[in-house]
């Protein structure tokens, strides 16, 4: 494989482009006639306090129900007659099963201010968990890209951690950045951390910002699982059908006069419509509907979710795929997704990721503030 040189990334966050947003952002959820109807029976139900007003137990029991929904759509879609998608559950599982032991040994090491051997946990962890997606790959080209895409980061982290001064806690910090971007790797460490009410660098994580952490992770496991969408995201079979019906519906809603929604919202809300198809009366799929109403009342914070999902989607898009998993195969230099156009995406996605927290903690402290100053 070509692992590039430490000069090919001066500074792992800095000297970036401007992010592109006038490419057409897709779907990362297509809205076919069932995740519409269910969509549809949430919103005439009466979905209780809003994110902003829900009790402290309320919210634990919203991130727990979030959790529990998305395990029991990956055992149903275990079980299921398409192949690829039974694959891609069952490794989505077992990841989150083996996420939530290390969480464990990362959280008692830094309670003892250990950084360095978490940070060093860390990556031994995710050496592991590579070399299992590389396995599973050996017949999937997204879980072998997915691979590819972890195997960078490790190539990345290795350099700069020889060539710069080894700074443990920073590293755990970027490390637990850019790998919640990856597939399988990131919505099961997001899943766990938000069961866990802290990040795998030892961040705390309030109540609603748990909620929160548990909807991205089950956003991110649904497309990981299924690998289609619309227009960029496309990578499976049956994607044309599923899309086809998408647009016809998305012609019928707009002749009702229904605006377009950001696509991550969009995303959230398709989210909890699967998962309540998974499981029927669904909490999980009414908390990530609670997560869409908080997120149109804060602007701000959709425009750095969609370029979350944007991001997410250059990690995901066929091309890309295609060519992270040549690069795997083969070891190819000449492949079109180069070294450094591959780094730059996992850069990227490390700074969107930071900004993206940054304007959620804003909007939940904004939210949490009264809304007029007594007089």
């Amino acid at each position: 494989m070509a692992k590039g040189t430490f000069h090919d990334i001066p500074n792992f966050s800095s000297d970036l482009p401007p992010l592109d947003r006038t490419e057409e952002l897709p779907d990362p959820i297509p809205e076919t006639p069932e995740i519409r109807a269910q969509i549809d029976a949430m919103e005439s139900e009466v979905l209780g306090p809003e994110i902003e007003e829900m009790s402290d137990e309320e919210l634990r029991e919203s991130t727990e129900a979030v959790n529990e929904d998305m395990l029991e759509y990956l055992r149903m879609k275990k079980k299921s007659d398409n192949k690829e998608e039974a694959r891609r559950a069952r490794v989505q599982y077992e990841l989150y099963e083996d996420t939530n032991e290390l969480m464990e040994e990362i959280e008692e090491l830094i309670d003892k201010d250990k950084f360095e051997k978490a940070e060093k946990l860390s990556i031994k962890f995710l050496d592991k968990i590579q070399k299992k997606l590389a396995k599973e790959g050996a017949e999937d080209d997204y879980i072998l890209a997915a691979a590819q895409q972890l195997q960078d980061y490790l190539t990345i982290h290795g350099q700069m951690a020889e060539n710069t001064k080894y700074k443990p806690k920073l590293w755990l910090a970027i490390t637990s950045n850019v790998i919640d971007a990856i597939p399988f790797v990131g919505s099961t460490k997001m899943m766990a951390e938000a069961g866990f009410g802290k990040t795998m660098d030892g961040t705390h994580l309030g109540l609603k910002k748990r909620v929160f952490k548990a909807g991205e992770a089950a956003l991110w496991g649904v497309v990981d699982v299924a690998a289609v969408a619309l227009g960029a995201f496309t990578v499976g079979g049956g994607a044309v059908l599923v899309e086809g019906s998408a647009i016809a519906l998305k012609g019928a809603r707009a002749a009702k006069g229904i605006s377009a929604a950001s696509k991550s919202v969009k995303g959230v809300r398709r989210t909890a419509a699967v998962l309540r198809t998974a499981k029927g009366t669904s909490k999980g799929a009414k908390a990530m509907m609670n997560v869409s109403r908080f997120m149109v009342k804060h602007p701000h914070l959709v425009t750095k979710t969609d370029d979350v999902v944007r991001m997410g989607a250059q990690l995901r898009k066929f091309d890309n795929v295609r060519d992270w998993a040549l690069v795997a195969k083969k070891g190819a230099v000449d492949v079109p997704l180069d070294w450094t156009k591959r780094t730059m995406v996992l850069r990227r996605m490390r700074k969107e990721r930071e900004e993206y927290l940054a304007a959620l903690d804003d909007a939940l402290l904004s939210a949490s503030l009264p809304k007029s100053l007594p007089s």
